[in-house]
């Protein structure tokens, strides 16, 4: 079910090439790049304006639009995401799927070190820094997980888990058209890590296109039974889907 719940959000299909173009992999005195870079500033202090502006317990006034995305995200999910998750779990063995997926979060890892540090956390900051390392040398570039076998245990992070560990509230909820759920307070969260992906700046667009492409293919693969059935026994997939972001993402009253 928690894959599930990301299902929406891995739906990037379509716009991460759009939204991840005006990452800042350009050069620095690119005039466009930074104009883009301020563009990006003021949408998110307008959704951080806009949530504070609302009741703290009305989480879903744009439940209108929230609707309509998430059709729109389903519809994306059956005409293009569903039909090559299929071929990719059929035409791909079990070990090179596994070996793929390992490369792909090998990748992640420089950027759940930075998270960490984010939250004082530098134990596993080291953890993933090492897991890396090793990996990417002993382990063929990622492909083998050779860090869990040392004893080194994949702590996977986002800046969403660190804005919700530092209990930055939540806000309203919102589905993103083809981005999938998100809230006011993730919808900024999920440029920031555009920003501070430090792999992103070495290797360029087309990486951070390929790898999250190869993600939401392999993860959508890996839970084909667990989403389908979803899909055809709920009664209200909007609701669930809802329900499911805030069980993983919201900071709740207990805890702030």
């Amino acid at each position: 079910m928690r894959s599930f719940g990301n299902f929406c959000v891995a739906s990037v299909l379509g716009s991460t090439c759009t939204l991840r173009s005006c990452a800042p992999y350009a050069p620095i005195n690119s005039s466009k790049y930074l104009c883009l870079e301020r563009s990006l500033l003021s949408f998110s202090l307008m959704l951080l304006l806009t949530s504070c502006a609302s009741e703290q317990d009305d989480q879903d006034c744009f439940e209108d639009f929230n609707r309509s995305a998430l059709e729109f995200n389903l519809t994306i999910d059956k005409v293009a995401l569903r039909p090559v998750a299929v071929s990719y779990k059929s035409c791909l063995l079990i070990e090179l799927q596994e070996a793929l997926m390992n490369f792909l979060k090998n990748l992640h890892e420089p950027l759940y070190c930075i998270n960490y540090l984010i939250s004082l956390n530098g134990e596993q900051a080291s953890n993933s820094i090492f897991r890396f390392t090793i990996n990417s040398t002993l382990g063929l570039f990622g492909l083998f997980d050779v860090g869990a076998d040392v004893g080194l245990k994949k702590r996977e992070t986002s800046i969403k888990e660190t804005l919700r560990n530092i209990e930055m509230p939540t806000g309203s909820y919102l589905v993103l058209p083809v981005l999938g759920p998100s809230s006011i307070r993730d919808a900024i969260a999920e440029p920031a890590s555009w920003f501070i992906d430090p792999l992103g700046y070495i290797v360029g667009f087309p990486y951070m296109f390929a790898r999250t492409l190869l993600l939401i293919i392999a993860e959508r693969a890996d839970n084909m039974d667990v989403f389908d059935s979803t899909l055809e026994n709920s009664l209200d997939i909007y609701s669930m889907t809802k329900s499911m972001y805030f069980q993983k993402y919201a900071v709740r009253d207990d805890e702030t």
